[in-house]
């Protein structure tokens, strides 16, 4: 439980709670995860940045500078400062949680 709590207030909510049921190969296989990288990047780069990932956690009331520091450090294998979609895909095989987020 405490894992699915992602912004850490006691509760889990509705996003929270889809997030740790969905299975991960259905997430990938489905295509959902490139629709889902494609929302987190806001500018169409092919990455996800720090802002960015900023801004879509404080508009999901998710986490706080140390989770998106969390995030960025564990998803970020080459230490660029940037997420591309083969780097979350990596995450997602691994079965990791960088930041409680995915």
């Amino acid at each position: 439980m405490p894992q699915a709590d992602v912004d850490e207030n006691g509760s889990i909510d509705y996003i929270e709670f889809v997030t740790a049921t969905m299975p991960r190969h259905k997430f990938v296989k489905d295509g959902h995860l490139y629709k889902a990288f494609q929302h987190f990047d806001t500018d169409n780069s092919g990455f996800i940045t720090r802002d960015e990932l900023e801004t879509a956690m404080k508009n999901y009331g998710m986490g706080d500078e140390a989770t998106i520091k969390d995030i960025i450090t564990e998803v970020d294998t080459d230490n660029d400062g940037k997420i591309n979609y083969e780097k979350i895909c990596m995450m997602m095989r691994s079965g990791t949680q960088p930041g409680k987020l995915l």
